[in-house]
Order: C-alpha cells, then sequence, then structure tokens
C-alpha cells in the first residue's frame, strides 16, 4: 500500500476514480499484488468476499485516507526538523475561495539552508493544504499561529 501510494503522489495522480475500486491506487496494488505473494492472497481474500463486507479493508478509500494523513505528517515533521536547524524562516500563508465558497488556503515556509559544501541554498516548502469555511480574520489568525507554534517548538 505505501508504495503504491508513494509511486503515485511522486507522480502526482489522483488515487481513486469515481468509486473506491476504479482508480490508480486499486489498479496499481493489483498489478503490485501480482509480484508480491502477501498482497495477492490479501486481493485473492477482496475477490472471494466481495457479496460479504471484509472485516477491515485495508484498501478502502478511508484507509487510504489515514494512510495519507500519516505520511502527511511524516513529511511535515522532516521540514519542520530541518527548519529549526536554520536561523531564520518565512511564513507565506495564502488563500482563495474555490467552487464550494469555501476558503482554500496553503501554508509555504521559505527559508535558506546551508549545503555541505556551506553554500547557502534558497528552499521553500509547502506544508499544509486545506480549506476552511470560516474566513474571519480571527480564524485565519489561529490557524496562521498555530502552524507558526508547529514549527517553533
Amino acid at each position: 500500500m505505501i508504495d503504491a501510494v508513494k509511486y503515485l503522489a511522486k507522480e502526482q495522480m489522483a488515487l481513486r476514480g469515481h468509486d473506491s475500486y476504479s482508480g490508480k491506487f486499486y489498479n496499481l496494488f493489483a498489478l503490485l499484488a501480482q509480484y508480491d505473494s502477501a498482497a495477492g492472497c490479501y486481493m485473492q481474500l477482496l475477490r472471494d468476499r466481495s457479496e460479504d463486507k471484509v472485516e477491515c479493508n485495508l484498501i478502502s478509500p478511508g484507509n487510504q485516507r489515514r494512510l495519507l494523513s500519516c505520511i502527511k505528517a511524516l513529511i511535515q515533521e522532516e521540514i519542520i526538523c530541518s527548519i529549526r536547524n536554520q536561523a531564520a524562516f518565512s511564513l507565506i500563508f495564502d488563500g482563495t475561495t474555490d467552487t464550494s465558497r469555501k476558503e482554500a488556503c496553503s501554508v509555504v515556509l521559505r527559508f535558506v539552508e546551508m549545503s555541505d559544501a556551506y553554500t547557502p541554498t534558497p528552499m521553500e516548502r509547502l506544508i499544509d493544504v486545506f480549506t476552511t469555511g470560516d474566513t474571519s480574520a480571527a480564524n485565519l489568525e489561529q490557524l496562521i499561529v498555530a502552524t507558526l507554534e508547529k514549527v517553533s517548538e
């Protein structure tokens, strides 16, 4: 599962299609299952129990979201650790209203990293993308403060 998610993320592809069992993630996992016996057994179990619900469906949309959330947290933690080693950083918070009338926000951190050869390299890392229904200044300020606290800890 992790290899399939990492590959699709690297290629910037969507995981699902119009339903749970169509889409790139399911098809890629089925392909990988041809070469991995454990994944192959799991796919066979899903095919055998097509009428019955499996107690724990590891490739369900909910578990895909959970896996993506874990990967996101690990990436954010790695970026924040590299920023803590620097003297300063800047936070870029931007948002725009999407078609559902929610505020689509992005948080980017910009900093200068010293390479092994002590050469300064400007870096820019996307920390988070999310939507919020409340676009008041107080709510957006809370979101920015929460991000800053995460980095400053």
